[in-house]
């Protein structure tokens, strides 16, 4: 799902008086760490003495984030040391250790968690979590010796923290998530929002994670009765940024609880959930930066508000994609090698069957109903607007606005991406009409001209993902834009195709070209643009490397010419004599590459025996 870890663990409390301080330890961490960790630091880990015992796990957490820190650890087996000390009876040692392992999983990332996992960091926490089964004093600590509340609510958020990123890596800990029965020790502590937002919020995205693609989990989850919680916590006053990113994660349990079955639930579900969506999606974190540069007070406070809002979208767009695609889009499996040979296969020519639209997703009518209602497509489309330069400078200058600057990237990139999907699923005048849709590609192809756009691979491929859904859809309109003459932007696609590193930009840009000859191409009198794109195509099938997008070249060549009004251009630029150039080492590459080829195998496989059907339909007309 691509979600950022969470934040890093820092200790509120001091070593005491005469131990190592944390910068000594990091200082010694540094010079030794080609070697191995400072035998002082494992000893404190290992110490009879509390005090030790927690400073060393607070050192632990701080040095985790040097270069090559994480390796020498991990080499003198920390997981190991550190995971038992989430149950000492200490309870400060319990935060400081469960801190420092959920350090170690964001700085280590998805190959570290899983390491951790093997290593069985999964049974002390899985231990630790299910004591706080009853409530907040876990059955071990029913004698709190004067310790505050807030220590068990900090120790249980570290612990849930630290599981939702091994769970984000490892299905291994999923598997134990569903097992071991979290789900019914965490969902108490989802509603204690009135006592402060860190763990609820923690809880609230662990089960955003777990839930996903779960349908083990989602059983449980109906047969406790959860989404019937769920729908009352929706209804709850949104009072603040935590509380818009709370919403968003219960949304998406709600959603993936479902199973993806959306279109069998109650009408009274999908209002509920749409409605949620629409409320996070009006906050608008812009207004947050505006104040930040007029009044610049509070930076760091209003700066994690923005931050929370922009991730709470992020969620949000992520449901509405899921919600345009029913469980069964998608190709059939044609993975297999065997079949037909090039002279057997029986490919026909008609232009409705080999005609490359985007692939329709289906929305169930409820769920369009109230995409309508709540004017879910004006929303995605405002959050697909990129952050001004303006902004960015502004932001970029305060503490922490970096981080904030490339949130709002992300969102940028997910509403470009959630957009492809909406348009591709809701019916033209839905969107708008002919004349919004075109306003659409005007905007896309604004973005997609910047600099920042071409230098930024993720930017470039969604705003051509999306593109490639708006001029479909423009196709499906029968808009006569594209005849009117658009050099200009063809022009653009043409150089993307060319000269763009990336071959999914490559691939999109062909696809959009073709799109666009298709609608060309409908009319009788060949079109002039039409031998510029039919150049442009045999042109990437010749000098492009990439054995995918010369298989997309050609078959929008196919797509484009097929018809038989169109042989006095396929005459003009020789196009057959071209192919007939190219199958040979089209043949060859692919024989020479079939085992590296994976899924893209059908789409090759298929575009060369659909080569020498096209090269001998069209031979056989001269």
């Amino acid at each position: 799902m691509g979600k950022s870890k969470n934040k890093r663990f820092k200790s509120s409390k001091p070593c005491p008086t005469g131990l190592q301080s944390v910068n000594d330890a990091d200082k010694e961490l540094e010079l030794s760490r080609t070697e191995c960790i400072p035998v002082s630091l494992l000893e404190k880990l290992q110490s009879p003495s509390e005090s030790e015992r927690e400073c060393g796990c607070t050192t632990i957490a701080g040095v985790v984030s040097q270069p090559g820190a994480i390796q020498v650890l991990m080499k003198q087996n920390i997981v190991k040391i550190l995971a038992p000390l989430m149950l000492d009876p200490h309870l400060p040692v319990r935060l400081q250790a469960a801190g420092a392992l959920r350090n170690l999983s964001v700085d280590g990332g998805p190959e570290i968690c899983e390491e951790m996992v093997k290593k069985d960091v999964l049974t002390p926490l899985v231990t630790l979590i299910q004591q706080y089964h009853g409530g907040m004093i876990p059955s071990d600590m029913n004698q709190t010796n004067g310790i505050e509340i807030e220590d068990q609510k900090k120790i249980l958020t570290e612990s849930v923290h630290l599981l939702l990123n091994l769970c984000e890596s490892s299905e291994l800990a999923v598997s134990t998530f569903n097992k071991d029965g979290l789900v019914t020790v965490l969902a108490q502590y989802i509603h204690m929002s009135s006592q402060g937002m860190e763990l609820p919020l923690a809880v609230a995205q662990c089960l955003h994670i777990v839930t996903e693609d779960n349908a083990e989990l989602g059983r449980v989850c109906r047969e406790m009765q959860l989404q019937s919680s769920l729908e009352t916590l929706l209804c709850q006053p949104v009072e603040s940024p935590q509380a818009v990113l709370l919403h968003a994660y219960v949304t998406g349990i709600l959603v993936n609880i479902m199973c993806n079955q959306i279109n069998l639930a109650s009408s009274e579900v999908i209002t509920a959930v749409v409605k949620s969506v629409s409320e996070v999606l009006s906050t608008e974190p812009l207004r947050i930066i505006q104040c930040l540069i007029s009044q610049s007070n509070e930076v760091r406070k209003q700066i994690q508000d923005a931050e929370n809002i922009v991730a709470a979208q992020q969620v949000c767009l992520e449901i509405i994609t899921n919600l345009c695609c029913s469980e069964d889009d998608g190709w059939e499996d044609m993975n297999s090698e065997s079949g037909s040979s090039d002279e057997e296969a029986n490919v026909s020519m008609d232009t409705e069957e080999n005609q490359d639209l985007v692939v329709p997703f289906h929305v169930p009518k409820e769920v369009h109903s109230a995409f309508v209602n709540f004017k879910i497509v004006d929303k995605v489309l405002q959050t697909a607007e990129p952050l001004s330069l303006e902004y960015v400078q502004a932001t970029n200058t305060m503490p922490g606005g970096t981080k904030l600057v490339r949130r709002f990237e992300e969102l940028h990139i997910r509403g470009m991406l959630c957009m492809n999907n909406l348009v591709s699923s809701l019916d033209v005048e839905t969107l708008g009409g002919s004349e919004r849709i075109c306003t659409m590609w005007q905007g896309l192809l604004q973005v997609a001209r910047s600099q920042h756009s071409i230098e930024t691979k993720d930017i470039l491929e969604s705003v051509t993902s999306a593109m490639r859904a708006v001029v479909q859809k423009l196709a499906e309109a029968k808009s006569t834009k594209f005849s009117e003459g658009n050099e200009t932007d063809l022009q653009l696609l043409y150089e993307m195709a060319q000269f763009c590193q990336w071959s999914e930009v490559r691939v999109n840009a062909i696809r959009i070209v073709c799109t666009i000859g298709c609608l060309l191409a409908k009319n009788t009198e060949p079109h002039p643009l039409l031998k510029d794109i039919g150049l442009f195509l045999i042109g990437v099938v010749c000098k492009d490397c990439d054995l995918l997008v010369t298989a997309e070249a050609l078959d929008s060549i196919f797509d484009v010419f097929c018809e038989d009004h169109l042989d006095p251009i396929v005459r003009e630029i020789n196009l057959v004599d071209r192919l007939k150039q190219v199958v040979p080492a089209f043949k060859s590459k692919i024989n020479g590459n079939k085992k590296n080829l994976g899924e893209h195998y059908p789409i090759i496989s298929t575009a060369k025996t659909n080569l020498v059907r096209f090269i001998r339909y069209k031979s056989s007309c001269h």
